[in-house]
């Protein structure tokens, strides 16, 4: 099988790091585009308490930022220009639509291994990616 577009999607954790890496070593492998990703879902705060805009503006700049460092990070590894794609949405919705309208030929998640109630109450985007997308599905742990 060979890869001609990578699609990898990192929340900043380890997981998602060992997903990036993969991904970049990947790309390097096969000569393929790589595209980090990181899908930022507006944060449940209290209904009762005021939402302030430039406390979220805030949230969104550091995340666009930490999204700035990883690219730079997969560039390096991957060897080539690497590209990043911010969106805001649910992000395993989100990351199905981009692997549809795009066309990548592999998306590279990261997973916690989270089992039980947990698994139950926080989901699993990898598995929901696994479930969902029209491409092979590498899941780095």
């Amino acid at each position: 099988m060979r890869f001609k577009k990578i699609l990898v999607g990192v929340d900043f954790s380890q997981p998602s790091r060992e997903a990036m890496r993969a991904a970049a070593a990947l790309a390097k492998e096969f000569g393929a585009e790589l595209t980090v990703v990181h899908f930022w879902q507006i944060p449940l705060i209290g209904a009762e308490l005021p939402v302030q805009a430039a406390y979220l503006d805030e949230m969104r700049a550091a995340a666009e930022q930490e999204l700035a460092a990883w690219t730079a990070e997969a560039s390096s590894l991957a060897d080539r220009k690497v590209t990043s794609v911010f969106e805001i949405g649910v992000p395993w919705n989100e990351m199905v639509k981009l692997l549809q309208r795009d066309r990548y030929d592999l998306a590279v998640v990261g997973t916690h291994g989270r089992t039980g109630l947990k698994h139950v109450l926080l989901g699993s985007v990898a598995e929901r990616v696994v479930r969902h997308a029209p491409c092979a599905v590498l899941v780095a742990r």
